[in-house]
């Protein structure tokens, strides 16, 4: 148990069983091979019971102690337990064993530490990206943003194109707020309609694979695929028109 004051100056925060159960990895590193299996790794949670020190194990019957630095390198296990058969004064805290009576002033290699964690665990626990959904009022009419996915979506597609073109419409549905059973349904839709010809469990396949993810995926104007079927005749005027139409879109939200 180390006291946080070591660590430098600690703001509050939920995130703080994270850091520190990175940082005790850390310091389990380095240790000594054979001593690496005595680290309880799996304390990690916000809310977990303590035993203070001088208290008694139940089963045991082993008082919670402290130990110095040197008791820890020269003792063994059984002079431990034999220490541990009764309390010990507490010389360095109050009578909780929380509250240190020490003036403890912060390791500059604890406080590197601490604060490299940190900015690794704020990385990993940033907020996600939030997309911009606008579900469509009406399912029937299917509004496309692009000009390449609207030609997918009324066109016959080609043996050799089915699939990577049926994952972009699951994508875009996707993108609509549809869930994966609505987009099913659609893709089923076209799969009929446009005489496609994949079979349901294809089709089942490149929903899974739209939203196994956390995060949709929007294909560029620049997918080879999109521009196969795009019938505008560069990048400039898909553009444009991507933008003539999220400008008529805002203004009649």
């Amino acid at each position: 148990m180390l006291d946080t004051r070591l660590f430098g100056r600690i703001a509050p925060s939920k995130h703080l069983p994270t850091i520190f159960d990175s940082i005790r990895r850390h310091l389990a590193l380095e240790l000594p091979e054979p001593l690496r299996e005595t680290v309880d790794l799996s304390i990690k949670d916000r809310v977990r019971l303590l035993r203070l020190p001088n208290t008694i194990h139940e089963k045991s019957k082993l008082y919670k102690i402290i130990l110095s630095r040197t008791e820890l390198e020269n003792l063994n296990p059984e002079q431990i337990r034999e220490l541990a058969s009764k309390a010990r004064p507490l010389r360095f805290s109050d009578e909780t064993g929380l509250v240190s009576c020490v003036d403890i002033r912060a390791n500059p290699k604890a406080s590197e530490l601490f604060s490299r964690v940190r900015l690794q665990a704020a990385k990993l626990t940033r907020k996600p990206f939030v997309y911009r959904i606008r579900r469509p009022a009406d399912l029937s009419k299917l509004d496309f943003l692009c000009a390449g996915v609207r030609k997918i979506w009324e066109s016959h597609i080609e043996p050799g194109y089915r699939n990577n073109c049926a994952i972009r419409l699951a994508s875009e549905f996707r993108l609509m707020g549809l869930s994966g059973e609505e987009t099913e349904q659609k893709l089923l839709e076209w799969n009929q309609r446009n005489g496609i010809e994949l079979s349901p469990t294809e089709l089942q396949s490149v929903v899974r694979s739209a939203y196994q993810h956390r995060f949709p995926y929007r294909y560029s104007c620049r997918d080879p695929i999109l521009r196969r079927y795009c019938p505008l005749p560069d990048l400039k005027s898909c553009r444009g028109l991507v933008g003539d139409r999220n400008k008529t879109r805002s203004s009649t939200v």
